[in-house]
């Protein structure tokens, strides 16, 4: 592990709650096919590998077909998300303090979800959580990838110039955390998020309960680094 210069963030589950706009939209798909609707805590184990996928999951669990016109059921969602993107949804505590306080350390920011980038940049943006950023890469930013894939992570390491060791992932769940492993840089995990399993469970280098704990979180790595 090298020092540390950039900071890479998952969105869902770790900079923003965002699971009651996605339950909101996805249960106007399910309705609209005559599907029972789901409870938006249904939801938190759908999350993390883009929308394709969530509408998949999603079709199941309501007793529908997922062969039946999934492209058509992806589509609905997108659509009736992108009307409802801050509804409900709002950053965690200390989202914000700790972007600025990383920002005004040196550190580079950058965003990376399985959310469709305009959704993601749409949020963080009205959220106020956009001003420190210096990238956000979403599911659909790299043709042929998305996280766990490391090719995500190619563009913002390219444009911050720096090798995966000089940087660090923070997120929520499993996903983040093969994620950094398959790019060859230390992971993260703020405690709470959308994962099925106990933060300290997965693997990661460190685990904060809160994100007004991460700036000294990454502190204590950059001092190891150094060491």
């Amino acid at each position: 592990m090298g020092v540390i210069q950039v900071i890479i963030f998952d969105l869902d589950g770790t900079l923003v709650d965002s699971v009651a706009d996605i339950a909101f939209a996805a249960n106007q798909v399910l309705a609209a096919r005559r599907l029972r609707t789901l409870a938006v805590e249904a939801f938190i184990p759908l999350i993390g590998e883009g929308a394709k996928r969530l509408m998949e999951r999603t079709l199941l669990a309501a007793g529908g077909d997922a062969e039946d016109d999934l492209e058509g059921a992806l589509a609905a969602f997108l659509g009736a998300y992108a009307a409802n993107l801050t509804r409900a949804t709002v950053a965690y505590p200390g989202a914000a303090e700790a972007l600025m306080t990383l920002a005004a350390a040196g550190y580079r920011l950058a965003v990376c979800t399985n959310k469709p980038e305009a959704h993601a940049r749409t949020i963080l943006t009205r959220l106020g959580l956009d001003r420190q950023l210096t990238m956000i890469i979403g599911g659909d930013s790299v043709p042929g990838a998305r996280k766990p894939d490391p090719q995500m992570l190619a563009p913002i390491l390219a444009a911050c110039g720096v090798s995966a060791a000089a940087a660090v992932m923070i997120g929520d769940s499993i996903t983040d955390v093969r994620l950094a492993r398959a790019a060859g840089m230390p992971v993260m995990l703020r405690a709470g998020g959308y994962a099925t399993q106990p933060a300290a469970a997965l693997g990661a280098d460190a685990v904060v309960d809160d994100l007004g704990e991460l700036p000294r979180a990454i502190e204590r790595l950059q001092r190891a680094a150094i060491a």
